[in-house]
């Protein structure tokens, strides 16, 4: 998969997705590990702390 990404980088592309939670495009590699924004991400780890 990060071959895969970098391949793109390289020919000016970006991946994206969408937050599971909400829906809205993600670009971040964090926020693409998690399948999550940073806005759902500290909703999330608020309810479980």
């Amino acid at each position: 998969m990060r071959a895969a990404i970098e391949l793109l980088a390289d020919h000016g592309y970006a991946v994206s997705a969408r937050c599971i939670d909400c829906g809205h495009v993600i670009a971040t590699d964090s926020s693409l590990a998690r399948m999550r924004g940073p806005h759902c991400h500290a909703k999330a780890k608020a309810v479980t702390a």
